[in-house]
């Protein structure tokens, strides 16, 4: 397998999953030594590495660095990249993408806040230098030859609602890490593919002139860490890769073309109505009948009801029986012990209120403990538990993006993360759809084709983890 497929294989894997594919994680510790060694390399200045740094809106185009703990842009591999832009030749260079969008020289945040200051920051440091000795080329030789190879055509970005993290992103060939800085002095970088952290990390022990202390794990949570990851993997790859349906990668699309504007709200909306066109396409396919036009949580609520009225023959009772039982025969001792006519219709009322009306319940209780008994406890999951639960999250954020909420609160009720929530759980449930519509045997009643999802769906829950 070439090194391109496999590394679209890793990023679809990580799309399609992110909590079970996870990402690969390099931990590396720096010395104050080895510190101080490459902030004097890279002419970065000491207080922009201080533990203790923060930026400040100074007098001049760019901050200054004060000594409060939070604000902390990663800075060593946006300088170190800089520096290997720097020591290819000048005619080779012009040739090359900007290391950041030309577009964003005027960034879309406030000036006031600490994401411009970051991007103003961001700007200079990735500046290459104009000259550089012959010494510095000379250490700079070795890991050159990587950048070359692996992060030639990189450019860096900031993530947006997040100063201390920053994206390198190329489509060609195939390239993603996410890095931040940690106290005192680490580097923690973040990438779906093992091989570009060990890359970077050859680069930067290069660049040192020794073998950095470093560790490489693989995470799974928290899922807003790696959902920080998942915009640009999903920006960055051929959609159909992704889903084969025309129809669901238009949509993804449109969603991503909002997200890139920072217009999350939109967004949301447009994957919100996305879902709800793919649910309508199921609930048509499985019921043979109009879907009703209604909100996604709707539809989800009324398509469960008559899957469960199509397999069951049987509504799900608002009521119950024996509940009401034991209201009337409460009534019924209040009216008797008004009157003395009747005094035997009240013992025989407190007999079955204390001794008659319990048994019945724990009968009742045993039943609904027993799905093989119990109708109700047999709901019917179309779906596979993963996919149930992407869809509920669709329900919640399209709710709070509904153009029946304010457009104030809409904009601070969701953010970076939530849009590529909204946008991973839409692929899983378009991935699944597209599956699942292919093993459908159309010539079967209602009934028949949707216990045979149900089954499929069972089976895909209890399904044994594939083994290396």
């Amino acid at each position: 397998m070439s090194t391109t497929r496999a590394a679209l294989d890793e990023f679809c894997g990580f799309i399609h999953n992110p909590q079970s594919d996870g990402v690969w994680s390099l931990r590396i510790e720096l010395t104050d030594k080895q510190v101080s060694s490459l902030a004097t390399f890279l002419n970065i200045h000491p207080y922009i590495l201080d533990p203790r740094r923060r930026f400040h809106p100074g007098k001049g185009r760019y901050p200054y660095y004060g000594y409060l703990p939070d604000e902390r842009p990663p800075v060593l591999i946006p300088r170190l990249f800089a520096y290997l832009r720097g020591a290819i030749p000048q005619e080779e260079r012009s040739e090359l993408p900007s290391l950041t969008r030309q577009q964003e020289s005027q960034p879309r945040w406030s000036a006031i806040t600490p994401y411009r200051r970051a991007y103003q920051s961001l700007i200079e440091l990735l500046t290459p230098p104009p000259r550089l000795g012959t010494a510095k080329r000379r250490r700079l030789h070795k890991a050159l030859e990587i950048y070359h190879q692996q992060f030639l055509r990189c450019r860096v970005e900031s993530v947006p609602e997040s100063i201390t993290k920053m994206d390198v992103v190329c489509r060609d060939p195939l390239t993603y890490f996410q890095v931040t800085e940690e106290l005192p002095h680490a580097l923690r970088i973040s990438s779906p593919c093992e091989a570009t952290l060990h890359a970077i990390k050859r680069m930067l022990d290069l660049t040192a002139q020794t073998t950095l202390n470093s560790e490489t794990t693989k995470i799974f949570s928290p899922e807003s860490t790696l959902m920080q990851m998942y915009l640009p993997m999903l920006q960055l790859v051929p959609l159909s890769s992704v889903l084969k349906d025309k129809t669901a990668t238009s949509n993804v699309r449109q969603a991503l073309d909002e997200a890139q504007e920072d217009r999350f709200v939109h967004s949301i909306r447009a994957t919100g109505i996305a879902a709800e066109e793919l649910l309508v396409e199921i609930y048509e396919t499985y019921l043979r009948e109009k879907a009703p036009e209604a909100p996604l949580g709707n539809l989800m609520t009324d398509l469960n009801a008559r899957l469960q009225e199509i397999v069951h023959g049987v509504k799900a009772s608002k009521e119950d029986p024996l509940g009401v039982a034991r209201k009337m025969i409460g009534k019924t001792m209040e009216a008797e012990k008004q009157s003395t006519n009747n005094q035997g219709v009240l013992m025989l009322s407190e007999q079955i209120q204390k001794n008659i009306l319990p048994v019945l319940e724990g009968i009742k209780q045993c039943i609904d403990d027993n799905p093989s008994l119990n109708l109700k406890a047999q709901k019917i999951a179309l779906f596979p538990s993963h996919v149930q639960r992407c869809l509920s999250e669709l329900v919640i954020l399209r709710n709070r993006v509904s153009h029946r909420v304010e457009r104030a609160i809409s904009v601070a009720s969701v953010g970076y993360v939530d849009t590529a929530i909204a946008l991973r759980d839409f692929i899983v449930v378009a991935k699944w759809w597209e599956t699942e519509r292919r093993k459908i045997n159309y010539k079967g009643t209602r009934k028949a084709i949707i216990q045979e999802t149900v089954k499929r769906s069972r089976e895909a829950d209890h399904e044994p983890e594939a083994t290396a």
